[in-house]
């Protein structure tokens, strides 16, 4: 199956609300971008699982390119985070891939810091950047660390009760897309999810060797990532 290169919004209730509050206050401060991101904790399994970026107000043309050159692949925070306690500064580490944030800056993303949330072995990120030049001083980051800590606080009790809703009608779409032959990757794209989920509830429905049986381990080699974007809401939107 080729595989799915695309832009979207999100369709998630529990997301879009919630970006669009972080997206206000942070344009308030001057950082005009926003991403949210999700990971494994570990420089070995981001490279395994692939990268998941949740939302983000990017311009849409470097959007465009990063899922399509793969730059999660070559992203300095992608494989700093995950060993990162605290936040990082984007001047810190643009030596450590010039032609990208050359790249992003010419999109805008000039300057920024990168926030790791450690959730268990999940690592989530919020990156704020801005097209000003503005310095990120202690003040302002911290902040911008309060909001995303906050943010995310707001994200995962919204995710946690929509899913008591939504798993069994998930579920019940999973395993006739498995037989079909979508592999697990292309099930979870297609439905907004997680690939552990997905391995999850066919393993609690089939057991591991029809599992591995029925949908194929996907080609992660090339594998690409969806970014959901988001605008700050116009002032009549908001009302």
């Amino acid at each position: 199956m080729e595989k799915v290169k695309r832009l979207e919004v999100a369709g998630s209730k529990s997301i879009a609300p919630l970006f669009n509050d972080l997206l206000v206050d942070s344009a308030g401060m001057g950082f005009e971008f926003i991403s949210f991101w999700g990971m494994e904790g570990d420089e070995a399994a981001v490279r395994h699982s692939g990268c998941s970026c949740f939302a983000a107000s990017w311009p849409d043309e470097f959007a465009r390119r990063y899922v399509e050159h793969a730059y999660h692949e070559i992203d300095p925070l992608v494989y700093l985070a995950p060993a990162s306690d605290g936040a990082i500064n984007w001047d810190s580490i643009k030596g450590m891939n010039c032609d990208l944030f050359g790249e992003a800056a010419a999109f805008g993303l000039r300057d920024g810091v990168t926030i790791p949330l450690h959730v268990g072995k999940r690592v989530y990120l919020i990156s704020f950047s801005t097209s000003q030049g503005i310095a990120v001083c202690r003040d302002k980051q911290s902040a911008l660390e309060s909001m995303a800590f906050r943010f995310l606080q707001d994200y995962m009790r919204a995710e946690r009760q929509a899913g008591i809703g939504d798993r069994e009608e998930t579920d019940a779409k999973i395993l006739p897309m498995a037989i079909a032959g979508y592999t697990q990757e292309a099930i979870a794209d297609f439905l907004g999810i997680e690939e552990r989920y997905v391995s999850a509830s066919l393993r609690n429905t089939l057991g591991n060797a029809s599992r591995r049986t029925i949908c194929g381990e996907a080609d992660r080699s090339s594998r690409m990532i969806s970014i959901p974007l988001y605008r700050v809401p116009t002032t009549s939107q908001q009302q």
